[in-house]
């Protein structure tokens, strides 16, 4: 018996197997196992608060320091544009007294 197939139609589907499988070998949770609160320098020169979820401090601070609204002690809104610190939520504390003080008074 022989099949003779399209190879216009093969190839595509062919292709659209392969989009669909390595779609899902990439899959990663879009949530990490921890949680963190991150001090950042923003945009407009002032420092916020970052809380993120992460499977570590690195990917934490890396999330933190793309956070396009951040509530600055200031009450402003601004964008992040380096992470001072981050530690552990709950629990952690920050060296910058200041901060921690500001940290603490925020309802979470």
């Amino acid at each position: 018996m022989k099949i003779c197939l399209n190879p216009q139609i093969s190839v595509a589907a062919l292709g659209f197997s392969l989009v669909l499988l390595n779609g899902f070998s990439r899959a990663e949770p879009s949530f990490g196992s921890s949680e963190f609160a991150c001090q950042v320098t923003t945009s407009d020169g002032g420092q916020g608060l970052v809380l993120v979820q992460a499977n570590s401090e690195d990917k934490g601070s890396e999330v933190a320091a793309s956070a396009e609204q951040v509530r600055t002690i200031l009450g402003n809104l601004s964008k992040a544009v380096a992470v001072l610190e981050c530690i552990r939520h709950p629990g952690g504390r920050f060296k910058d007294a200041n901060f921690q003080l500001f940290y603490k008074d925020v309802p979470l």
